[in-house]
């Protein structure tokens, strides 16, 4: 049986993967798989993360992958609302780091006021950082906790400021 199920426009790939001895059990593919063929005597599927691992990978291995890679549209992702169970919340989606400001997760309640589904939550966090921000390639780094002063203090930042940013937000904004 298929790990998933394709989506009504699925856009098939096939992958050949070849996995060098690692100290992981984890298995590569490109996410949404269909099916995989492969050398392994036991296959698991994470819950949460939909990860996929095999405990007894013993030296390379080749394996072929077959993942549905569409990209669902607009209307798609606001629908999808699952069911979170706490547990799920707390494993996947709200790990956070030790020296969390709290005042981010303030910022980010606010920014998502109103917002009924998580995808409008995100869209929202987005536009928020798209408009109110400034990007620069040249940040001197003060020793403060970086995020706090990027959004908070100086407002400009490159990349990983940015993607950290819309990463600590939504996580936070997860277990209001």
């Amino acid at each position: 049986s298929p790990l998933n199920e394709p989506r009504e426009r699925a856009v098939i790939v096939e992958q050949k993967i070849f996995l060098e001895p690692l100290q992981t059990s984890t298995l590569f593919a490109t996410q949404r798989v269909l099916k995989l063929r492969g050398p392994m005597t036991d296959l698991y599927k994470d819950r949460y993360t939909g990860a996929l691992s095999s405990p007894v990978i013993k030296g390379r291995i080749a394996y072929t992958v077959t993942s549905d890679v569409s990209t669902p549209g607009e209307q798609e992702l606001r629908a999808d609302s699952p069911e979170l169970s706490p547990d799920h919340i707390k494993h996947v989606y709200t790990k956070l780091p030790p020296s969390f400001d709290p005042h981010i997760k303030q910022l980010a309640r606010e920014i998502t006021r109103g917002e009924p589904t998580a995808y409008d939550k995100a869209k929202a966090i987005e536009k928020y950082l798209k408009t109110q921000f400034q990007y620069r390639l040249n940040m001197l780094p003060t020793g403060r906790d970086p995020l706090a002063e990027f959004l908070f203090d100086t407002r400009e930042g490159h990349c990983e400021y940015f993607a950290t940013a819309m990463a600590i937000m939504l996580r936070s904004s997860c277990s209001m």
